[in-house]
């Protein structure tokens, strides 16, 4: 029988390729929610609408200045002392809509309105405060608050 005799070791073989993809893991468990994240920043303005249809006028010019006459406590006629003074606004619409004669039958009507209001002279709440703005691309203080006491002052200013 021969014996045999184990030789010297060799030289190392090259790297073998990579095996086969092995089979996918099970899913992990489902961690808590997140908190909520901080609110973005606001977006750039939008574009302007389109303008609205006209409105519905319920009362005539006339009709409308007969029921402030009727209802407003600075009207001659009222009582003398009301609780609370009364502050009144008009507003002249002066956009580039509106033409020269619309403007003047505003003015004209607001006028219609002073000539029987009663101006306050004083701080006491008997009277009217009146002030006058228009407003278009900007608002225009025609007459303010506190610029006139008296009813002539008042009057010339607004003719």
């Amino acid at each position: 029988l021969f014996r045999s005799v184990q030789g010297d070791d060799g030289e190392p073989g090259s790297n073998g390729g990579n095996g086969p993809k092995g089979l996918r893991g099970r899913r992990g468990d489902t961690g808590f929610p997140g908190s909520k994240g901080d609110p973005g920043e606001n977006g750039p303005p939008g574009q302007r609408g389109s303008k609205g249809s006209p409105g519905i006028m319920d009362l005539t010019p006339c009709d409308l200045v007969s029921f402030s006459r009727k209802n407003c406590p600075c009207c001659l006629g009222a009582p003398k002392c009301p609780v609370y003074p009364t502050e009144v606004v008009f507003a002249l619409d002066a956009t580039q809509e509106v033409t020269p004669a619309v403007f003047k039958r505003m003015k004209n009507i607001t006028l219609s309105y002073l000539e029987d209001m009663e101006i306050s002279e004083s701080n006491c709440p008997t009277g009217a405060r009146v002030s006058i703005i228009s407003y278009g691309a900007n608002i225009k203080y025609l007459i303010r608050f506190s610029d006139f006491r008296k009813k002539s002052q008042l009057d010339r200013k607004s003719t």
